[in-house]
């Protein structure tokens, strides 16, 4: 029994500790993302549902089944994933295609991105996972490639390319370019750390940008927002951002309190989602708007430093592909809400509204928080 405790121990200690920092800055944005979500969508849901505790107890839900996701992830090598990269990506694109099922799929706002798991009326958005398999893949590939073959670009960038043809398609599709844009973004990032030559880097990086000028005009709706976008005062397509902005106005600098928003009384569209944190800077204001991006500054940075310090090329790619994609993430939500963007619908990580979302993100952090194990 003592030989047993012993070689527990020792392997424990082999495998070292997570990195707390990570840890402790997930579990307090996870916990500010319930209570904003409480006071943003009490009305709301009192209005429609007639119960103020309907989008927070589903959120809940999420994340109680996010962390224990988290956990799992935390204390399962990371290498067993990459092994396991084509069923993963497989299940994620299968996963893509069931939004299209009739009696399964789900059409809101012109766009067909959530199925249904019956019996319990539960709506799941794939993208959320899907993209993350791709990240999974593409870590993988360039890890099996090596560092010399991602030196070609017929042998090593476009293989990656055409994986990632299918998961870009899907998305147009759907459609839902601006994860489309995060997902591009995150890729392109994991492709230079793999070794690609600078010349390579800037052909992809203009090809990026003239496909994604060009898809960005494609569909008359995209051409309304950027309009919106332009004159938010004038265009009548852009009340949402009207809204937002009459939020952050209102905010000041501490903000109206917390609790005290006037613009989550059915006058901003989707306040406990997409534009939670006009809601959070109402309340909050400037001060508690600043705090809250320093707070995802730092949680990134620390994503970072794992991904820098892991002597594993895989772990090294997973941690910085997936904060990474978090990160853009971040920045297009706030960037919509503040007037820097044109309007799409990217959720908050860790606060917005959406089941999906909050347990991909906790499952995410899991993921990292066993590759940072390695570095120790």
């Amino acid at each position: 029994m003592a030989d047993l405790f012993s070689g527990l121990k020792s392997k424990l200690q082999k495998r070292g500790h997570v990195d707390y920092a990570v840890l402790f800055t997930t579990i307090a944005l996870t916990a500010f993302g319930l209570l904003m979500l409480f006071s943003a969508s009490f009305y709301y849901g009192q209005n429609r549902f007639g119960d103020g505790y309907y989008y927070v107890k589903r959120q809940l839900v999420g994340v109680v089944i996010g962390f224990v996701a988290m956990f799992v992830l935390a204390n399962v090598d990371y290498r067993r994933w990459l092994k396991l990269w084509k069923p993963i990506y497989a299940a994620g694109l299968l996963l893509m295609c069931l939004v299209w099922v009739p009696g399964l799929g789900v059409r809101r706002n012109s766009a067909n991105r959530w199925f249904v798991i019956p019996g319990i009326n539960l709506s799941v958005q794939p993208a959320e996972l899907a993209k993350y398999a791709l990240i999974i893949a593409v870590a993988a590939l360039v890890v099996q490639f090596g560092y010399e073959r991602m030196q070609s670009f017929r042998r090593g960038v476009i293989p990656i390319l055409l994986l990632m043809a299918p998961l870009a398609g899907l998305l147009l599709l759907q459609p839902n370019f601006s994860m489309l844009v995060s997902l591009a973004v995150a890729c392109f990032a994991m492709l230079v750390m793999s070794g690609m030559r600078w010349l390579q880097i800037g052909v992809l990086f203009g090809a990026g940008l003239g496909v994604g000028s060009a898809l960005m005009f494609a569909r008359g709706y995209r051409e309304e927002r950027v309009s919106g976008f332009l004159d938010p005062w004038n265009d009548p397509s852009a009340h949402q951002l009207r809204q937002s902005l009459i939020a952050f106005g209102s905010g000041g600098i501490w903000g109206q309190g917390l609790g005290a928003s006037r613009q989550k009384f059915l006058f901003l569209p989707y306040g406990e989602s997409d534009m939670i944190f006009s809601i959070i800077a109402e309340e909050l204001g400037l001060v508690g708007a600043a705090i809250l991006v320093l707070t995802y500054v730092f949680l990134f940075t620390r994503c970072y430093r794992i991904a820098t310090r892991c002597q594993d090329a895989g772990g090294s790619l997973l941690a910085a592909g997936c904060p990474t994609l978090l990160a853009i993430q971040t920045v297009i939500n706030m960037g919509v809400a503040t007037g820097l963007l044109p309007t799409t619908g990217q959720t908050l990580p860790f606060i917005s509204y959406g089941s999906t979302s909050i347990v991909v993100c906790l499952a995410v952090m899991g993921l990292i928080l066993n590759v940072s194990r390695s570095c120790n």
